[in-house]
């Protein structure tokens, strides 16, 4: 555009002067016989010229302008975006929404689902008795905890599994590139099923007392039925309504949706460091790790930065390639984030599955198999 402007002037420059050489070589005038001056055809050509070299000058005196107008406010914009992207930065992260919409749902699980739901509307209806017992903010909190246990948790273990099934099963979303901060959910037991081996550590009611609260308990919907009490020393099973909720918003579509408040959020995060505190600016690069199939853990499920060999959630520094690998439950996946109710410090990520993968210690000496993996990468594509 700036050099299609230079030529303009320089044309209409080259116009004037042209007019000028014209009307000096030639007569621009004559005079008729009574006596009055009239153009020559010469005259009338170095009068165009003239008119065309203003008119150019003209047109291109207002685009140049225009273009430094729309320039300036560009700059401007984006000294805005840059100093609010400083001021985010700089902003502890308080609070976070999160929506994971999944696209092209296999219709095999998707019956699962709907079945499910079914299922759920009917409890108040063949539970009748209990449900009179429960009030308000009580039955709000267990329809989550239904929706949670019977729909959400055997979708993120179909990730893994590739069908639908249930089981324990962990999803966490790293927060940073370093994977220093990672939101966790999902749902363990609190303490050993009969015959369970004691040696499972994620079982024990000293490491469940400290679990995030982004994870259920694997006995609160059989708890709920029967009325009973949480483990002695484990956390009650309704503290918090934070927990994510699996919603069906279209045909074919599943979304995860978890809004997590700022009294919520510090126990829902786990910290690598006391200085990986999380910031209001969202990652370029985000992974996501959902774990089923679990025989063991492959962390301490009191803080899962603590692990007993490398999860592969850090983006920071990795050089291999991106392998995408199409999913079995869904066709295709985007992630929203929204820190601090902000929608302008947002992030949208285009989600690419990258697998399933064993999480194992593969030392011929400590070899051991904790679980398997399903993985996601996102790029963010623009803000929110």
């Amino acid at each position: 555009m700036t050099l299609l402007l230079t030529l303009l002037k320089y044309l209409g420059l080259l116009l004037s002067a042209a007019s000028s050489i014209w009307g000096t070589l030639s007569d621009a005038t004559f005079v008729t016989e009574g006596g009055r001056k009239r153009l020559t055809r010469g005259g009338k050509v170095a009068l165009s010229f003239i008119g065309i070299g203003l008119l150019i000058n003209v047109v291109a005196s207002v685009v140049e302008d225009r273009l430094a107008e729309r320039q300036a406010d560009a700059r401007a914009r984006l000294e805005q975006q840059r100093l609010r992207e400083i001021i985010i930065s700089g902003q502890p992260l308080h609070s976070l929404r999160l929506k994971w919409e999944f696209s092209g749902v296999n219709p095999a699980i998707e019956k699962e689902l709907k079945e499910a739901g079914d299922e759920i509307a009917e409890m108040p209806e063949t539970n009748e008795d209990l449900f009179k017992m429960l009030h308000g903010r009580e039955q709000s909190q267990i329809f989550a905890l239904l929706h949670r246990h019977k729909q959400l948790y055997p979708w993120m273990h179909a990730q893994v599994a590739g069908k639908w099934s249930g089981g324990d099963t962990v999803m966490l979303v790293s927060l940073d590139e370093s994977a220093s901060a990672l939101l966790v959910g999902g749902v363990l037991d609190a303490e050993p099923a009969p015959g369970e081996e004691e040696s499972r550590f994620y079982y024990t009611k000293e490491k469940m007392r400290g679990v995030s609260s982004g994870v259920d308990y694997g006995e609160a919907l059989e708890a709920f039925s029967h009325m009973d009490p949480p483990p002695e020393g484990t956390r009650p099973y309704f503290s918090w309504e934070s927990q994510p909720q699996l919603q069906m918003d279209a045909p074919h579509s599943v979304t995860i949706h978890w809004a997590i408040e700022a009294a919520d959020l510090p126990s829902m995060i786990d910290l690598a460091s006391e200085r990986a505190l999380p910031t209001a600016k969202m990652p370029e690069t985000i992974r996501i790790l959902i774990l089923g199939e679990i025989e063991d853990l492959p962390a301490d499920p009191g803080n899962f930065t603590r692990v007993a060999i490398p999860l592969p959630l850090r983006t920071e520094g990795a050089s291999s390639p991106v392998q995408p690998v199409k999913p079995v439950t869904h066709e295709s996946s985007r992630l929203w984030l929204e820190p601090n109710g902000v929608a302008e410090a947002g992030a949208v990520y285009e989600m690419t599955f990258l697998g399933v993968q064993d999480i194992a210690n593969t030392n011929p000496e400590l070899e051991k198999k904790y679980c398997q993996g399903a993985l996601w990468e996102g790029r963010r594509v623009r803000a929110n």
